[in-house]
């Protein structure tokens, strides 16, 4: 995970999406967002975890999965 960031002072930019962060644990919960896709089913949001494809109904259920399943802290 912490090979998405670059650190430039007190930020780090996300490789990904070129988020500015201020400090590790901001970075961190922020690479989380993109191991998540939401769609839209049923006038509903669902999230599903990119890594397993589970599903979930809020998105921070789907981050405490990543945390707890996947061991992304």
């Amino acid at each position: 995970m912490r090979r998405h960031g670059r650190v430039g002072g007190k930020t780090i930019t996300c490789d990904i999406c070129g988020a500015k962060l201020s400090g590790e644990g901001a970075f961190l919960r922020h690479i989380k967002e993109h191991l998540i896709v939401s769609v839209r089913r049923n006038g509903m949001d669902v999230y599903y975890c990119l890594v397993c494809g589970q599903e979930f109904i809020t998105k921070n259920s789907a981050i405490t999965h990543l945390i707890k399943r996947h061991g992304l802290e």
